[in-house]
């Protein structure tokens, strides 16, 4: 009898498409992988831009040492000059930040920046001791919201309107 060595031309094309079904199956996780990944990378950078503007106007409150209520709004010291004051408003799902004189009337030029857009609720109320604030962002048909409670006893001022 004569015996061969190696493989038959139907086990090599089994072998072959068997690895092609596997190497495919792998492909498949591996795109579903990087595409979770994109996402997950993609929400936690929207989450950080929100959690920033949180902390900025919470660390704005915690440093201010009057906080001004007036005519709706809570006015904050500048941090870097004491001169001025700072409000945060929502127009038109933008969160701009105001800067104001001690007399709360705008300086004019360079007095509002934008922080943070696709805003739909923006929202600071004082119940004693703290500020809350809320803010809802949404961006790619997902919402990311985000609220903080401020400890601010002892710095807050009403101004009633005249």
């Amino acid at each position: 009898m004569n015996k061969k060595k190696g493989f038959t031309l139907f086990e090599v094309l089994i072998s072959i498409t068997l690895l092609a079904v596997v190497l495919l199956g792998v492909t498949r996780v591996m795109q579903v992988q990087i595409n979770t990944m994109k996402t997950m990378d993609r929400q936690i950078h929207e989450e950080n831009q929100l959690r920033y503007v949180m902390t900025s106007i919470e660390n704005q409150l915690k440093k201010s040492d009057v906080i001004i209520y007036y005519a709706g709004r809570y006015y904050m010291e500048d941090p870097e000059n004491r001169e001025y004051f700072h409000y945060y408003s929502l127009q038109s799902s933008h969160i701009y930040k105001n800067k104001t004189s001690k007399t709360l009337t705008p300086i004019g030029l360079g007095s509002k920046t934008q922080v943070l857009n696709q805003i739909v609720d923006f929202t600071m109320y004082y119940e004693d001791p703290f500020i809350h604030l809320n803010i809802t962002r949404e961006k790619d048909g997902r919402a990311y919201s985000s609220g903080k409670n401020i400890y601010v006893k002892g710095k807050l001022i009403h101004v009633r309107a005249q």
